[in-house]
């Protein structure tokens, strides 16, 4: 599969959309088609039985939602603000009838179990998107979460080691894909420490973390990082791109019982550390690509990789798996042994043998996500711009592919070896336009001119194969046809598709 899967989903053979048309088959439901991670056939987010669909219709910041009855052709549904869809205490799938910009004048803290599964299809607001400033998103004591092309920065009134852009704590079930997060104050994107906790099935992908305040310019913390520990779960963190922050790329830490697998990110001008393995988890951490910039031209190799040793409350070591990395300048051979670029937090003292792994994590045949190279993921999701919020839709529904101007720049400065930061008195959030939304006449979610391509007669209704002219796509998964039309615009086929 073309998304980095390892079997779930893959090509067939020739389909009936034209000769010779080569067939894409879904065969297991996830909370999108193009989700890979361990248990990413838990994660539903809003496709469960009784959701119903919040269309975005409003840029204000408050918690407006206002249900809407059904009425002729028109479905039931609700309208109104992005913190009100966050809120509700429904499943629910989150549709942005809008574009623009949010401009918070307080924290979106989505708590509770009552306000777990639900998903949010950034990807389908008009041209441009939602662009949310000014405050962060708290997600925290819930389950089964779905967020897609959320274009997130916070700005300088963040609080120095106090507001992430995104914190997730004590949540399972959570995907985070495709989403744009920076200028916080604190950590970009974290999973946030708690004692006593769990992070089953979490899994972010192919978003851009860029950078934070100076005074605490920091990536990911995940799991908990202090003496108190007993954090444990799954977790899967690939193809993100870090750009212009100073260290944790990310941070793991936990028990033994606490698992990850750090696969295909990019970490472009770091200076204090990369990955910094906290306590005694169980992590793999390889086929990253770790490109040094102008802020850090010759990082010695005490920035590297490190191990923190907390065995005064853990009297056991972590296990480490790590291959395939690639630093330029440094290690350019993929099949080179990375044990080199590994040492002591706070030295350059090398980590004893008995701390590695010779084979990593076994990856779940179905949904697991099946690495490629250290250079294959940058090329994917820097060179061709994978990585980040980069789609939204035009008048007639159909994707429209473009990352904003912040975005851009960061790309092209790791493409191009430049300065990715800029001076906090220059954190000017662009400004979105506002532009149509696609033709919805019975506002269930998908273009009119979708349906009308498609025969689709009911968002519910289960098409087994689809035509989409240069491919067929074969649905023995049983995602709805919404779920197909948000798919197809997030641009989930192109990357499986033979």
């Amino acid at each position: 599969a073309g998304g980095g899967g390892t079997g779930g989903d893959g090509a067939g053979g020739d389909g009936a959309g034209g000769a010779g048309a080569p067939t894409l088959t879904l065969s297991v439901r996830k909370g999108f088609p193009d989700l890979w991670g361990e248990g990413a056939d838990h994660i539903r987010g809003g496709s469960v039985p009784g959701s119903v669909k919040f269309f975005v219709t409003s840029l204000d910041q408050g918690d407006e939602a206002t249900f809407v009855a059904a009425s002729g052709n028109a479905e039931a549904h609700y309208e109104g603000t992005l913190r009100g869809a966050l809120l509700l205490e429904e499943p629910r799938h989150i549709i942005p009838r809008v574009s623009g910009n949010i401009d918070l004048t307080s924290t979106v803290s989505v708590s509770g179990a009552s306000r777990g599964s639900f998903t949010y299809h950034g990807h389908l607001a008009p041209e441009g998107g939602l662009y949310v400033t000014n405050d962060r998103l708290l997600i925290s004591s819930l389950d089964d979460a779905v967020i897609r092309f959320l274009r997130l920065r916070f700005g300088n009134a963040a609080a120095l080691s106090a507001d992430d852009a995104l914190t997730i704590i004590r949540a399972n079930r959570v995907c985070v894909d495709h989403s744009s997060l920076a200028w916080a104050a604190d950590e970009t994107f974290t999973v946030q420490t708690a004692v006593e906790s769990t992070y089953v099935d979490i899994i972010a992908q192919n978003n851009i973390l860029g950078q934070c305040r100076d005074g605490h310019n920091t990536g990911t913390l995940i799991g908990w990082t202090s003496e108190g520990d007993n954090a444990h779960g799954e977790v899967s963190w690939h193809n993100n791109v870090y750009v212009g922050v100073t260290h944790r790329t990310p941070n793991f830490a936990g028990d033994t019982e606490m698992y990850g697998r750090v696969f295909n990110n990019v970490a472009y001008d770091w200076q204090h550390r990369l990955t910094n393995v906290v306590g005694a988890p169980t992590v793999d951490v390889a086929y990253n690509y770790y490109r040094m910039g102008p802020a850090s031209p010759s990082v010695p190799p005490s920035n590297y990789n490190q191990y923190q040793d907390l065995q005064g409350s853990r009297p056991y070591p972590p296990s480490i798996f790590t291959e395939g990395n690639i630093m330029p300048g440094v290690l350019t051979d993929d099949s080179a042994d990375n044990q080199v670029l590994w040492s002591y937090f706070g030295s350059a003292d090398p980590l004893p043998a008995a701390l590695f792994r010779a084979t990593r994590l076994p990856i779940d045949p179905l949904v697991g996500y099946e690495p490629t190279t250290a250079q294959a993921a940058y090329d994917r999701n820097v060179v061709s711009k994978e990585a980040g919020a980069n789609r939204s839709t035009d008048g007639s529904g159909n994707a429209v592919v473009g990352h904003d101007s912040v975005d851009d720049a960061y790309l092209t400065a790791i493409a191009a070896g430049t300065d990715p930061r800029t001076d906090e008195a220059d954190w000017v959030h662009p400004v979105v336009a506002s532009s149509p939304a696609y033709p919805d006449a019975n506002w269930n979610g998908l273009a009119d001119s979708f349906e009308a391509t498609h025969g689709i007669t009911s968002a519910d209704q289960v098409i087994r194969e689809w035509d989409f002219g240069d491919f067929v796509m074969v649905n023995d998964a049983g995602y709805d046809a919404f779920e197909i039309y948000s798919a197809w615009v997030a641009g989930d086929f192109e990357r499986l598709r033979p």
